[in-house]
């Protein structure tokens, strides 16, 4: 009879070693299968960047538009884009661009420590490495490059440069022991690039120009009607559109109509009214294409 006990009790001890043995495993694949996944996808985009082209009887640098591909891992944003495309340029060319006389004018040792978009602006943040390039000529071949290469992008119209988060080539603070002064970095008017974009990228065009307080760059974004009213450039109502439509940022496109050479854009988005800022505020702009190219015009309405 006692051993017959004995039995039992063996066997009932290897039932739950077994059962433990199991549930031990069990609790294992549990684990694992809540662990966050790993995001190894990665995405391909095609880019375009500029560099610097063989100088032909010049002095003044020549930009080549370049095709590059960047790889993002996971994530993708707009924000990742530009910084990838501005590390394109800190690369440098290729073996073949180089044959081809292209080259960089960006210091291989700077770092893009931070990218912000508030449409239309880009701020680059760059690492202190920039702020002691010399040479003017060098200098402004690189101002083109950030400019052409990001302006390439929907919605960024205007660059602006911080060096370890604060922002130069201002009066207050000028780029470089050159002493230049941009605020924001702009394409100017004209030409087949101002031809070939939208009536929305135009309007960008338009507000980081008043940003700019450029009067003459503000002309070339004028329509016909807008135009007669002000007569000559120099007396354009600054003040007026600097605190209306050159206050907007931050804004998204809500929609853009385009009826033979008019438009009709709608952003929202921020904008400042005597040093508030008013959120989610609402401008429809009126668009009319002159000569191939969309301006803003009130009076096309």
């Amino acid at each position: 009879m006692k051993k017959k006990v004995s039995r039992n009790i063996v066997l009932y001890a290897l039932v739950v070693a077994a059962c433990l043995l199991m549930a031990g495993c069990s609790t294992n694949k549990t684990d694992a299968a809540l662990e966050s996944p790993r995001n190894t996808s990665e995405k391909k985009i095609p880019v375009t960047i500029y560099m610097n082209g063989p100088v032909k009887g010049s002095l003044d640098p020549v930009l080549v538009p370049v095709q590059r591909e960047i790889v993002l891992k996971g994530e993708d944003s707009d924000k990742l884009r530009v910084k990838a495309a501005v590390e394109e340029l800190i690369k440098g060319v290729t073996e073949k661009e180089k044959e081809a006389g292209l080259t960089t004018s960006l210091p291989k040792e700077v770092k893009v420590l931070n990218v912000g978009i508030k449409r239309p602006y880009v701020t680059v943040d760059f690492s202190s490495e920039l702020q002691v390039m010399g040479g003017a000529m060098l200098i402004s071949s690189f101002l083109e490059q950030i400019k052409y290469t990001l302006t390439e992008f929907d919605g960024i119209a205007g660059v602006i440069l911080q060096v370890n988060g604060e922002q130069v080539g201002t009066e207050a603070n000028p780029f470089t022991g050159d002493g230049f002064q941009f605020n924001a970095l702009v394409r100017p008017a004209g030409g087949s690039w101002a031809k070939s974009i939208s009536p929305s990228r135009a309007l960008d065009n338009f507000i980081v120009s008043i940003g700019n307080g450029d009067i003459k760059e503000m002309w070339l974004w004028m329509g016909p009607g807008v135009r007669e009213q002000y007569k000559y450039p120099d007396m354009t109502n600054i003040s007026e559109l600097s605190e209306g439509l050159g206050a907007w940022r931050n804004y998204k496109v809500v929609s853009e109509n385009i009826n033979g050479d008019k438009a009709v854009v709608i952003i929202k988005g921020d904008q400042k009214l005597e040093g508030m800022t008013e959120k989610d505020a609402q401008y429809t702009a009126y668009m009319v294409k002159e000569n191939g190219q969309w301006k803003w015009d009130p009076k096309s309405k």
